[in-house]
């Protein structure tokens, strides 16, 4: 296994397939690009940025559940690719058990970056993935067996004025939102 970084997430350029999180060597410059939806990607985007709102969302929720129960995230492998489909695990420990829950790895990429947990890849699904970043002056470069895609560097692929407005309308509506609880 070799440690990967989440390196961007942006728009697919593919009007077809919403954002694309890019997993990239942490010593190297393979790279594991995976399409991911948009919920996932503003997930993945505000952990990176440091963005905290009053109220959890899920995968706030997920590490919160982490603490009050003691358990660890050690690592995210993301370890399988098959039939077009990454296949990840968080790997836990609580107390000295440690053990494996199966996850999307979109997924799996926000909460380690929440915690600050490691992500390793498989050379299996290097392979499968087949692609370098290039790093240029004013972006880069995502080269794949396929095709290739350059990005200019000015954003982080989510449109942040379009981010910022969904943020605050969502934060209007929670600190409107009624939350007291029904005792009927």
């Amino acid at each position: 296994m070799t440690e990967v970084t989440v390196f961007r997430v942006w728009l697919n350029p593919r009007p077809d397939q919403g954002y694309v999180v890019i997993f990239k060597e942490a010593e190297g410059d393979r790279a594991i690009p995976m399409a991911i939806g948009v919920h996932e990607a503003r997930a993945i985007q505000m952990a990176m940025d440091g963005i905290v709102i009053e109220r959890p969302l899920t995968h706030d929720l997920f590490v919160n559940i982490l603490d009050e129960l003691d358990t660890e995230l050690l690592r995210v492998e993301i370890a399988k690719y098959r039939d077009g489909t990454y296949y990840a695990d968080l790997v836990l420990q609580r107390g000295s058990e440690t053990f494996s829950v199966d996850a999307r790895p979109s997924d799996c990429a926000a909460i380690a970056v929440r915690c600050g947990a490691p992500i390793l890849a498989s050379e299996e699904v290097f392979q499968a993935a087949d692609a370098r970043v290039i790093q240029e002056e004013d972006g880069f470069t995502l080269v794949s067996g396929v095709e290739s895609h350059t990005v200019e560097d000015h954003a982080s692929g989510i449109d942040e004025d379009e981010s910022q407005g969904d943020l605050e309308a969502f934060r209007r509506i929670i600190t409107d939102a009624d939350l007291e609880e029904d005792d009927s």
